[in-house]
């Protein structure tokens, strides 16, 4: 009950900062790390997501959920994600499209709340997609001077390597630190990836993207604080107009009972807040009448509404030469079924107990002699539930077991989890489905509702396939986060004679241990010879952005 008038009351403080001006609203800082700036088409792309809002808000709230969106220079979104965010990180990865061409492509990621203050408030991140056999008239230049020179950047992070160059399959021992002092905890992300050529890390480096500040006059976006936040209109059907001042009830099939209401305002906006949790949701909603639909609100902006300046590309053939062999690579390395993807398992989800607490009665129907109907059993086994039908019409109340008066005539009726509120369709119900019946009769009282007892009926598949659906019921699969991949590390094996063609060599994100100076990664190289760039970034709970980058060279054992 304490989260719920939380919720109610994070709400009330958003309605009444939403006529507010600009002057103080915490602002939330994101910032990305992705695995590869120069991919190919059908490329997997991790990346890692870091939220913060504690330059306003030092040890307040954050975002639970980021949305990503890879977008094309024609301002097409053309691959969207959903990020659980804890406690402001979160990690995902983006499968490039094979059928994309050569060109600039942008990587856009938001909260809800940010999108109150433009897309300046966003991160955004510049992805050359190369595709050998679609440049579609590339101009090309002559070669240019710039080598590919190991270097190490001045950053916060310093990172030491025990050598300068490696052979091609050899174990690399990194380790990094930094001088700063922090306090609170943080994370890092570390990636491995071939060197840009000058001319290619000159494209991307471009500032394009809008940087002009926007004033907030009205918050139009509620934050993802404490939950997600699941928002539409409730419209009638037939002529499409708003249902304003109704309730709408919300409940999820399962093994257990879980609740919650929403009052459309004036114009028939309605607003839920679900649990953070990875992975997919089961919720049926109940409407007012058979003619009320829900029209959910678009969580994505779908590419920018300022698009950024697009770059003519021009490159000098020995990029395009060393694009052409790492696409040549990568087509061997699928010929040879080789690949770093490893499916995420989703976290279990924790089983919330039902929203009531300890019930009264429990009947296991297999316990008892098979009866003719559910209202039998209802009578013979629940003596507090009176379920009964008078004057063709099916009722349902509940009586106090020390009083035997009736406790009124608004119960809770819940199916599977599901709340059910027609006793003629409950009554249809096949009891060889149904395995147990729980009983409260006692006054609930939950929000601004009160419950004159409650009954929960589970039958054996706890999914609520085997009640009919009613005419004023909305089911749907929502997803809170969408599936990615994680990157898979495998142990090296020295001596296979499959050629190892892995570009990146090396994605990982982690915590950092706070109680060690140093920090230490291992990974091992391919057989693609050449410069690659290390890079890692971490952000601590302030909000302050630690990089560090480096070069190694591969070689091999010919050279």
């Amino acid at each position: 009950m304490k989260k719920i008038v939380y919720i109610a009351y994070a709400l009330v403080l958003f309605v009444s900062v939403s006529r507010a001006q600009n002057t103080g609203l915490p602002k939330e800082e994101i910032n990305i790390h992705v695995s590869e700036k120069c991919v190919l088409p059908g490329d997997e792309m991790w990346l890692t997501v870091y939220v913060s809002n504690q330059k306003d808000l030092p040890g307040k709230t954050i975002s639970n959920l980021a949305f990503v969106e890879f977008v094309s220079d024609k301002n097409q979104s053309l691959v969207r994600k959903k990020i659980l965010l804890e406690a402001g990180v979160g990690t995902s990865s983006i499968t490039i499209p094979d059928t994309l061409s050569t060109g600039i492509y942008h990587l856009l990621v938001y909260t809800n709340w940010a999108k109150n203050f433009g897309e300046n408030a966003f991160a955004s991140s510049k992805i050359m997609v190369v595709n050998p056999s679609q440049n579609n008239g590339l101009n090309k230049t002559p070669d240019s001077s710039a080598e590919m020179v190991s270097e190490n950047l001045e950053g916060q992070i310093r990172i030491d390597l025990n050598k300068s160059e490696y052979n091609c399959r050899e174990k690399v021992e990194l380790a990094f630190y930094t001088d700063k002092t922090f306090d609170e905890s943080l994370v890092y992300s570390v990636s491995v990836a071939p060197k840009l050529s000058p001319k290619l890390k000159g494209y991307l480096q471009q500032v394009t993207y809008n940087t002009n500040s926007q004033t907030v006059n009205e918050i139009k976006y509620y934050p993802d604080y404490n939950g997600f936040l699941l928002s539409g209109t409730l419209i009638n059907k037939y002529n499409n107009q708003f249902i304003p001042d109704k309730e709408i009830v919300m409940s999820f099939p399962g093994e257990t009972v879980q609740i919650d209401y929403a009052k459309t305002d004036k114009n028939g906006a309605f607003r839920f807040l679900l649990k953070p949790e990875q992975g997919e949701k089961d919720i049926v909603f109940n409407l007012p009448g058979e003619e009320a639909v829900i029209r959910f609100d678009e969580s994505f902006v779908n590419g920018f509404k300022q698009m950024p300046e697009k770059i003519k590309l021009e490159l000098d053939e020995r990029t395009w030469d060393e694009c052409k062999r790492m696409y040549v690579f990568s087509q061997l390395q699928k010929k040879f079924g080789q690949s770093n993807i490893a499916l995420h398992n989703m976290d279990s989800k924790n089983v919330e107990p039902d929203f009531f607490g300890d019930v009264y009665q429990k009947v296991f129907l297999k316990d008892f002699t098979r009866l003719d109907s559910i209202a039998e059993y209802f009578y013979e086994l629940t003596p507090t539930v009176h379920f009964q039908k008078r004057k063709g019409e099916q009722l349902l109340f509940l009586t106090n077991p020390e009083t035997n008066f009736q406790l009124g005539d608004n119960p809770a009726v819940f199916v599977d989890g599901v709340y059910y509120p027609d006793n003629t369709e409950l009554a249809l119900l096949d009891y060889n489905v149904v395995e147990q019946i729980n009983v409260i009769p006692q006054n609930y009282f939950y929000k601004d509702q009160v419950f004159n007892g409650i009954v929960s009926v589970f039958t054996y598949k706890k999914n609520f396939s085997d009640a009919s659906q009613l005419e004023t019921m909305n089911r749907l699969i929502y997803p809170l986060t969408d599936s990615y991949n994680d990157f898979k590390v495998e142990k090296l094996i020295k001596d296979n004679r499959i050629p190892d063609l892995r570009r990146l060599l090396h994605w990982s994100t982690a915590d950092w241990n706070t109680g060690e100076k140093i920090q230490n990664v291992t990974f091992f190289t391919s057989d693609i010879d050449g410069a690659y760039t290390i890079t890692i970034t971490a952000v601590t709970k302030l909000g302050e952005v630690l990089t560090g980058e480096t070069t190694l060279r591969v070689k091999t054992e010919k050279e």
